[in-house]
């Protein structure tokens, strides 16, 4: 008989973890469980992280129907596995209004993310992709807009009582 194939490997996680949001199937972020709660669905796994304050990252295990509500170091665990599902918290986002933070004014740029202009929706998901980007900010308004990712954000050196609003990523 011809012999198994080898098992494919993981992919490799960008710098500085998976991204909020993303999930990961056939994949088990193997140990780190603050504790385990019965779920329908990977939906609701992720609803029952989201809801969960200490939660960052799940496990939803298929044929159990549970869902391992995790820290955030169990990436370290991570393994293929046919079991499982796992993901990371969905991102949050707190508007700080007339906030403006860039480069010498609390926060650091993202390299090969110029600025674009978009939709603030858009905007949002663009930050939630990067893992490196800590917030963004926008001229005013909720519209269509010009998009500035930021990262090493410190909000005691961005300016204050601008025209811009930082949405910062929690």
């Amino acid at each position: 008989p011809a012999p198994a194939p080898a098992p494919s490997p993981m992919p490799t996680l960008p710098p500085g973890g998976p991204a909020c949001g993303s999930v990961e199937e056939g994949v088990d972020y193997y140990g780190h469980d603050l504790r385990n709660v019965g779920a329908s669905d990977v939906a609701a796994c992720s609803a029952a992280c989201t809801a969960e304050p200490s939660c960052e990252t799940y496990t939803f295990a298929t044929v159990q129907r549970r869902c391992y509500l995790k820290r955030k170091d169990a990436v370290e665990g991570r393994r293929a596995s046919g079991c499982c599902t796992s993901g990371v918290r969905s991102c949050t986002f707190e508007l700080l209004e007339g906030y403006n933070c860039f480069a010498g004014r609390g926060a650091g740029y993202i390299p090969g993310k110029a600025v674009a202009v978009m939709p603030l929706a858009e905007c949002r998901a663009q930050c939630e992709e990067e893992p490196a980007c800590g917030g963004f900010v926008v001229l005013g308004g909720r519209g269509t807009t010009k998009c500035r990712l930021r990262r090493d954000i410190d909000l005691t050196k961005c300016l204050t009582g601008t025209a811009f609003n930082l949405w910062l990523k929690g």
